[in-house]
């Protein structure tokens, strides 16, 4: 079975890279979602454009595909 548009197999491989790009203090991936959530940055992925957005104030995108 295909991994769905908002899939998660869609998203998690790039957090690394958007963990980077945001100056995360952890690039460990247990630890990213938490500190997303703690500081309220919201991901929106645009299967369509194929990118990762961070609702940050720099919106700070990643290409996934």
């Amino acid at each position: 079975m295909s991994a769905g548009v908002g899939s998660p197999d869609r998203i998690l491989p790039h957090l690394l890279v958007l963990a980077i790009r945001l100056g995360l203090p952890s690039h460990e991936p247990p630890e990213i979602v938490p500190h997303l959530r703690t500081a309220k940055i919201a991901l929106t992925y645009n299967p369509k454009g194929q990118t990762l957005t961070a609702s940050t104030p720099t919106a700070e995108s990643i290409f996934t595909g």
